[in-house]
């Protein structure tokens, strides 16, 4: 299936331990061009990266032209212009149309640049004529003081950090970022912007969009989506939240009707589900267009947090199909990690999502850790748009046993699936339409080796299937198959074969992409 890549998805990029320092990855990016004529629908992607080139850091930029199922390195992005050799934070950004003096479909690439000491940060962009091979610097911010972090109610630190694009409703565009400069009015750290009227030459004066005057709140990392009604939703991490003692970096979001106005001292609201849960640290936000009325907005964060804000490890995005308004639901991400893991390594941290040009598939671009080098590397798997869920909890269920976990999609899976009578058989599978259909299927593995089931087919075609290990049980993957079903009700049955693997849940969709 295009876009639905096998076992935690594609491996985009891998540090070699010899020339990387930990944690290897972080910040992964990728973009979907949609204004570039031919090329629409290649996929760009980058990261921050601490291998060192000639003695200074890089931005990798890779390419995908089949949908994520492959990737070339197609240039490395660092300033020659100002001597800076350490960089970090990056973000992918389209022109949308033209836009100034720069054509329609202009890359930019924004991030946080610093000397070799980190005396300073300082927020700059560059831009890409020809999708990334080549990059030009255009303009600086904003700059701030040393890279040092410090969340204490007592911080006298004055970074600037994580820039983020966005076109504002009247064509402008946007730099939204940190900024920890204004501690002499009680603020903590303020998400701020500035605004270009000659399409990121220059930028006018600082304002900002969240700033609460207390020195214990700390929003950052902010994100926004555009939703069918032309509203901007903006997320960030609100650090020192419930407490400074038990500080979950809950997620909240605020609203503005052109993505420059807003309440500034309004910390916003915390994106919860109906019993209370939420999620927590480096959100990253998209509006993905599901052909309903409202959409959906979708949140990935670094972790899961429970009803008293304390830390659980998080394997689902939160959705919200009511234009933010309301609880939210959870959808399973493609591509998990360690979130709360001490040896995680910044594992998850600052996630991107993307749809494909077609919106039928969710991207989601992560770093993960690798055990055999102890780094992180880039991944980046997809999930579908349209598909009909069936939870094996709700299937024919023969000698096996029904398991809690809360990170389970309906926080129920199947496990015992280990005897030569045990099955799981969904016998309520329906399709309009006779043809070939992608299976996906979402299990757990924490049996240390790979294990293999029989799945049958309207008790006909039977295949065995390998389902990789997982870090742990409640660690889930997705396997997928392709099968063809017959219009009407079609039968696809589990079996014990060899190993153990749990089911906890199985998506169906046409094998239309």
């Amino acid at each position: 299936m295009r876009g639905i890549i096998e076992n935690n998805g594609a491996l985009v990029f891998s540090p070699d331990p010899i020339d990387s320092v930990s944690p290897g990855v972080t910040y992964a990016r990728v973009l979907t061009l949609r204004h570039n004529g031919d090329a629409n629908g290649t996929l760009i992607a980058t990261c921050d990266l601490t291998t060192l080139f000639d003695g200074h850091q890089v931005w990798p930029v890779f390419r995908s032209t089949d949908h994520g199922a492959t990737w070339e390195r197609i240039s490395n992005m660092w300033d020659s212009t100002t001597g800076f050799t350490r960089q970090m934070n990056p973000f992918l950004f389209e022109m949308p149309q033209q836009m100034g003096d720069f054509e329609e479909g202009t890359l930019l690439l924004a991030g946080n640049l610093k000397p070799d000491d980190e005396s300073t940060t300082n927020i700059m962009i560059f831009y890409s004529t020809d999708m990334g091979i080549t990059w030009t610097h255009l303009s600086t911010v904003d700059s701030g003081g040393p890279a040092v972090y410090d969340k204490s109610p007592e911080s006298t630190t004055t970074a600037v950090w994580e820039p983020y694009l966005a076109v504002s409703a009247n064509g402008h565009l946007v730099c939204y970022y940190s900024d920890e400069r204004q501690k002499d009015k009680g603020i903590l750290q303020a998400q701020v912007q500035r605004i270009s009227t000659d399409a990121g030459r220059t930028w006018g004066e600082l304002q900002n969009v969240v700033g609460i005057p207390n020195r214990s709140d700390r929003p950052g990392m902010i994100t926004m989506a555009t939703m069918p009604n032309g509203v901007r939703l903006a997320t960030y991490e609100v650090v020192n939240r419930p407490s400074v003692e038990v500080d979950g970096a809950p997620v909240y979001f605020k609203t503005s009707p052109d993505g420059v106005t807003w309440d500034s001292e309004d910390l916003g609201t915390p994106i919860l589900l109906e019993d209370g849960r939420g999620i927590g640290s480096s959100p990253y936000v998209i509006w993905v267009d599901d052909s309903t009325e409202n959409g959906m907005v979708v949140v990935g964060s670094k972790w899961a947090l429970d009803e008293n804000g304390h830390l659980m490890q998080g394997q689902n995005f939160f959705v919200n199909r009511n234009l933010g308004e309301g609880y939210w639901e959870r959808l399973p991400m493609a591509v998990v990690f360690d979130s709360i893991d001490d040896n995680a390594l910044l594992t998850g941290l600052s996630m991107s999502m993307e749809t494909d040009i077609t919106n039928k598939v969710i991207y989601q671009a992560v770093n993960v850790q690798n055990d055999e080098t102890d780094l992180n590397d880039l991944r980046i798997g997809a999930i579908p748009v349209h598909f009909t869920d069936y939870e094996a909890e709700n299937a024919d269920l023969t000698n096996v046993n029904i398991v809690n976990h809360y990170d389970a999609s309906n926080e129920q899976k199947v496990g015992g699936i280990n005897y030569d009578d045990s099955s799981v058989v969904f016998n309520n599978i329906e399709v309009v339409t006779s043809g070939d259909y992608a299976i996906l299927i979402r299990y757990d593995n924490g049996s240390g080796v790979k294990c293999t089931q029989k799945i049958t087919i309207n008790d006909e075609e039977s295949q065995e299937v390998v389902f990789p290990q997982t870090k742990d049980w409640g660690r889930f993957g997705w396997v997928v198959i392709v099968a063809y079903l017959k219009a009407g009700t079609n039968k696809v049955a589990f079996s014990y074969w060899d190993g153990y693997t749990e089911i906890d849940c199985i998506w169906v969709r046409f094998q239309d992409l």
